[in-house]
């Protein structure tokens, strides 16, 4: 209940002339940085069941990133060495131009390219309004899919089920 409360709190923005005094400005916009991460992935269906220290780990091993409507994340056929989790926002994804599907809060994509691919992005993915995402690299992401098998199993049955069911619409 506290962390709820905490979390419902700090989505403010942080504010130089109430906290400014009180405490440094880079560890405040870190906490906030760190509660906005924390209440994407407990309202996600992905991630809400993985043990805290699970979810820390992801939040520790990221970097968040500000993308602007309209912008493309990455290109289909590119080469792929990104997981993203996304925190705010939508994203639509398109193959051979085509929309083939729309995540929101709590979403997860880059999964193929890392599991099935051989490294290449099966789809392009561009936000339709301003998103913040979590942005972890391959080797992060493989030291922690390593630690946690959980984790390892379900992120490669969403990429396996999104691979295939990316073969179907291509067909």
């Amino acid at each position: 209940l506290l962390l709820v409360y905490l979390v419902k709190y700090v989505l403010f923005q942080y504010q130089a002339n109430v906290f400014g005094p009180l405490i440094k400005k880079d560890k405040a916009f870190l906490q906030q940085t760190r509660f906005w991460c924390l209440h994407a992935l407990m309202n996600s269906d992905f991630f809400r069941h993985l043990p805290s220290d699970t979810v820390d780990e992801l939040i520790q091993s990221g970097h968040t990133r500000d993308i602007p409507k309209g912008e493309v994340i990455f290109n289909e056929g590119e080469t792929g060495a990104s997981f993203y989790i996304l925190l705010q926002g939508d994203v639509e994804f398109s193959k051979n131009g085509k929309p083939i599907n729309t995540l929101g809060q709590g979403g997860v994509f880059g999964e193929i390219s890392l599991f099935y691919s051989f490294g290449q992005r099966t789809a392009s993915a561009r936000t339709t309004s301003d998103c913040i995402v979590l942005i972890i690299q391959r080797y992060d992401f493989y030291k922690i899919i390593g630690r946690n098998l959980v984790l390892a199993k379900e992120i490669e049955a969403l990429a396996l089920k999104r691979f295939n069911s990316g073969k179907t619409r291509a067909a």
